[in-house]
């Protein structure tokens, strides 16, 4: 059985495969430590263990955030561009139009 998937479907597959990838290699370790130094008691370690992987695993999250909203945009911008309307870039332009951006904030 064959499942159609879009381009952008595909590629929100492969952001989520990549986020669990890293959480598995970079995460779990450090929770068997943390499992390991509350089994003795020492409390401080494994404090430090979980801020240290806590800060690790919001670094992969936003990474993951980052990718799905790339996905978004040009998932976007490719249906704009095939209704023959504008670009995506050109589209929030025009709706920023109305909202002045402080001196300095323009990327």
């Amino acid at each position: 059985m064959e499942i159609a998937m879009s381009e952008y479907q595909y590629l929100r597959m492969l952001a989520f495969f990549e986020f669990s990838r890293k959480m598995a290699e970079q995460c779990e370790p450090i929770q068997q430590q943390i499992n390991e130094a509350l089994k003795i008691g020492d409390w401080e370690r494994a404090s430090e263990l979980e801020n240290q992987r806590s800060s690790i695993a919001a670094d992969i999250f936003w990474e993951r955030v980052r990718a799905e909203d790339i996905i978004r945009w040009l998932e976007l911008d490719s249906d704009l561009r095939s209704r023959g309307d504008s670009t995506y870039p050109d589209v929030f332009e025009k709706i920023s139009a109305g909202f002045p951006i402080a001196e300095g904030m323009r990327i």
